[in-house]
């Protein structure tokens, strides 16, 4: 599962996604945000925990630390 079929997960582009996070850390997590991450098919690490309780509470399965681990794409570095 990756990191855009996670958020997909909630159904629909982004914003339940959001909504859901922003009940789960008790701060406003803006929907664009949501959809970049979607777009880029990558979820910040801050907020994995997050995915994860939220998941767990909305019965979303498969969203766990180590799914989101496994899917993260390798970031590169410009070269110096």
């Amino acid at each position: 599962m990756s990191h855009a079929d996670i958020i997909c997960a909630y159904g629909d582009r982004g914003t339940r996604c959001a909504t859901a996070l922003t009940q789960e850390t008790g701060e406003r997590v803006d929907p664009e945000a949501v959809y970049k991450w979607r777009e880029h098919n990558r979820i910040p690490a801050p907020y994995w925990s997050a995915f994860v309780a939220s998941a767990k509470r909305l019965n979303i399965p498969g969203v766990t630390l180590e799914a989101l681990a496994a899917n993260a794409p390798i970031r590169q570095r410009p070269a110096a």
